[in-house]
């Protein structure tokens, strides 16, 4: 005798919960509806509380545990048979299977999940996979298709994004030019990185529902200072604000890296902001939303986030024909290669040289761009020169873009220009101090460091490099040949350990004798002892 499920989740359409009499029973709060989707998607309905943590909540540890315990305990409060159905422990959280069954139907009209917005990046970047890889042909949901004309597709998925910018001081006074100049950066910066229309307007202009980031600068001595606050229309709650006083550059710059790291902070908020699901929008059909949370998943340099970034950017090319998303998935191609040791050289310049020329063909002044592709053509191709040029475009375009410092110290570094290469590895760490790939910008810097002379210096930003993201195998292969040279055992073999649980197949005797091995700056630049390796082997 088969016995009916107590509860039924429905995971298309409205997210709900009913009995077998067909009372509904689901919680009213949003992050609980999302634990129990969280849970529900699971193949054996259990994850541990600290991927549950990582997707609810963010900030520190102890406040991500403590907003688990509550949830939890509003859920089984909430109704006797959500009670009944949860299975917790010390390590895991999970619902009793023999009681619970999910209809996951795709029905044409329903969106997975539809309408639950929880105010986490974490799980909205869940969401926006979850619900890309249950997108089905056109032909069999009546559905736009992917391939379909941009225009058309832009009626489905959005209207076009707005930001208005605002000046606080009189447009010619010294201040208000200050204000300009900030407010042009930033506008470059937000147009490069998605569709989205920064234009200068005065508040009270302002459409209802629109984010409007009001620019303050203010003189102090020497100094310049720079506020940013960003505020909905309407409402006039203010969601980001941020500030910055910095020393007034002594070339004819009105504003100097500082104020431009400050631009950079203020288009990674913009990009959270603008990049969740929203009610009117369908989020699978959101080139700018799907390529967002791809580049962040890009940036883990995990391989399974690498694999699902490839799929959303193909997904969002394919929504709206960016030459941006062409050098993101040629960017992508590129750490896969060096990251895992496991591709071929020439197939994947092959492929990389596609992407990079039609990038260059839609897009050949978006800084992204030419940072990627100068990025590609050094690691593939080995042509410093090239890459050089390329970058050192990408600085002109947008001197506030921390990648195209980055790229271009890179290209310096490979090209002789040591010095020059340090300089540049500094302002790109400057500029991403808030970013996700501030890690790539740390050990850039550490490699700069390293190859001027600068030996604690680059073993500290090593050190800060792996510990930003443990993922990241490049800081870890290094900090061993620098840990070589200062003949430290201890360090040294504590790196090999760490390099080995992020790559298993690891071996001393490949870092030293395999040319193909991606560690040819240590080589060339001397930051190993090969012979205090080999007596550790």
């Amino acid at each position: 005798m088969t016995t009916e499920p107590e509860l039924t989740i429905h995971l298309n359409g409205r997210f709900r919960i009913d009995t077998r009499t067909g009372a509904e029973v689901t919680p009213v709060g949003r992050k609980a509806q999302g634990l129990l989707a969280l849970l529900a998607t699971e193949p054996n309905f259990t994850r541990t509380r600290t991927w549950l943590q990582d997707k609810l909540w963010d900030g520190d540890s102890k406040s991500s545990q403590a907003n688990l315990r509550q949830t939890l305990r509003t859920i089984r409060r909430s109704s006797d048979s959500l009670d009944a159905v949860i299975v917790s422990d010390r390590v895991n959280i999970g619902l009793d299977s023999s009681r619970v069954v999910v209809r996951d139907a795709e029905e044409s009209d329903a969106d997975f999940l539809e309408g639950l917005d929880v105010d986490s990046p974490e799980f909205n970047d869940w969401l926006t996979t979850m619900r890309s890889r249950r997108q089905r042909p056109a032909h069999e949901t009546g559905a736009l298709p992917i391939s379909a004309p941009r225009a058309a597709a832009r009626s489905l998925q959005r209207a076009q994004r707005q930001i208005v910018l605002t000046l606080v001081s009189p447009a010619r006074s010294p201040l208000g030019m200050v204000e300009k100049q900030f407010c042009d950066h930033l506008a470059k910066s937000l147009r490069e990185t998605f569709d989205i229309d920064a234009h200068l307007a005065a508040p009270l202009t302002a459409e209802p529902g629109l984010l409007i980031a009001e620019v303050e600068a203010f003189g102090s001595g020497d100094e310049i200072g720079l506020r940013v606050s960003i505020n909905e229309s309407g409402t006039q709650r203010t969601v980001w604000t941020d500030s910055v006083i910095a020393p007034q550059p002594a070339s004819q710059a009105v504003i100097g890296i500082a104020h431009m790291a400050l631009s950079h902070r203020a288009v990674v908020a913009v990009m959270g902001m603008m990049s969740r699901p929203a009610r009117n929008r369908r989020h699978d059909l959101d080139a700018d939303a799907l390529a967002s949370t791809a580049l962040r998943k890009m940036f883990t340099m995990r391989r399974r986030d690498l694999d699902e970034a490839r799929m959303l950017f193909l997904k969002a090319r394919e929504i709206e024909a960016r030459g941006l998303f062409d050098a993101w998935l040629a960017q992508l191609e590129v750490i896969r290669y060096v990251e895992f040791c496991d591709r071929d050289k020439e197939e994947t310049a092959e492929a990389v040289r596609q992407l990079c020329a039609d990038a260059l063909a839609g897009e050949p002044t978006n800084s992204n761009v030419l940072c990627s592709v100068a990025n590609a053509r050094l690691a593939l191709e080995n042509d410093g020169n090239a890459s050089r040029e390329l970058s050192k475009i990408a600085v002109t375009a947008n001197p506030s873009n921390p990648l195209a410092w980055w790229a271009w110290s890179t290209a310096l570094l490979y090209t002789g220009e040591t010095k020059t290469a340090y300089s540049a590895a500094k302002t790109a760490q400057m500029l991403s101090h808030n970013a996700s790939f501030r890690f790539w910008s740390e050990f850039q810097l550490a490699l700069a460091a390293a190859v001027t002379g600068r030996m604690g210096e680059a073993t500290a930003h090593l050190e800060t490099s792996r510990s930003l993201n443990p993922e990241f195998r490049p800081p870890l292969r290094y900090l061993i040949g620098l840990y070589s040279l200062a003949r430290d055992e201890v360090a040294t073999r504590r790196s090999i350990d760490l390099l080995r649980k992020v790559e298993p197949d690891f071996t001393v005797r490949r870092l030293v004798d395999d040319g193909k091995y991606p560690v040819s700056m240590m080589r060339t630049a001397g930051l190993v002892d090969t012979d205090f390796l080999r007596g550790l082997d």
